[in-house]
This record gives C-alpha cells, sequence and structure tokens, in this order.
C-alpha cells in the first residue's frame, strides 16, 4: 500500500511540474521571475531520468575507459603536475603511447602506464 501511495506522489509531482512549465511557456520572458527562469533553463539543458540512462548505456568518446586526452589527462593519470607530465612528454618518455595531432594529444593509458615503470625503474 506505501509503494502504490509513492508512485501516486511520483505521478502526481510529475503533472504539477508539466502544467507549471506550460504556464511559463506561456508567459513573456520579461514576466518570468528569476525563480520560473531558472527552472526553465534547468528543465531544458538538465537531461531527464530517462536520458540519464540511454547515455550511460552509450559510451562517450572522451569517457573512454582506454584513453586519456591532454596533459591534464596525463598528469591526472601519473598523479603529477602538468608541469612534470609535460617535461616527461616532451623527454620522449611516453612516445609510444601517444597519439597527436596539433594540440590534440590521445594517450593510451595502460602503454604510458608500462613506459612510465620502465623509465621508473631504469
Amino acid at each position: 500500500m506505501m509503494i502504490r501511495i509513492s508512485f501516486h506522489w511520483k505521478v502526481l509531482k510529475q503533472k504539477i511540474q508539466k502544467t507549471k512549465m506550460k504556464e511559463f511557456y506561456n508567459k513573456p520572458l520579461w514576466q518570468l521571475t528569476a525563480d520560473e527562469f531558472i527552472e526553465i533553463l534547468n528543465s531544458k539543458f538538465r537531461p531527464n531520468a530517462e536520458n540519464e540512462n540511454k547515455s550511460e548505456q552509450t559510451p562517450s568518446y572522451y569517457d573512454s575507459q582506454e584513453y586519456a586526452y591532454g596533459i591534464q589527462g596525463l598528469a591526472s593519470l601519473l598523479g603529477s603536475s602538468k608541469r612534470y607530465a609535460q617535461r616527461l612528454k616532451s623527454e620522449g618518455v611516453f612516445d609510444d603511447a601517444i597519439i597527436q595531432k596539433g594540440r590534440t594529444i590521445i594517450i593510451h593509458k595502460q602503454k604510458a602506464l608500462e613506459l612510465f615503470k620502465k623509465y621508473s625503474d631504469g
């Protein structure tokens, strides 16, 4: 019984929000309060729970577990500063693990860690 009540509350809350949003859309922009305006922005630019599930299923290019991007990505992989990561990259320590075109840097994480271990040991 308790579950049904909470489910109906959610449905009721969603219906109220939808009607509230329709009222906002019918108002001219200059008549909106700051709270109403922020609520509209949040509803448009924050993905719904359904959209979040879809985005979690589709892996993003930049969320790859296999690659790091940029000097900042290399520095966070090594647990060091950007300056130290740049110095190691410039010395050629990670040449086999890095693909670079212009200012875009893509680092294969596993190879970079192996090369860093070799550099640290020898």
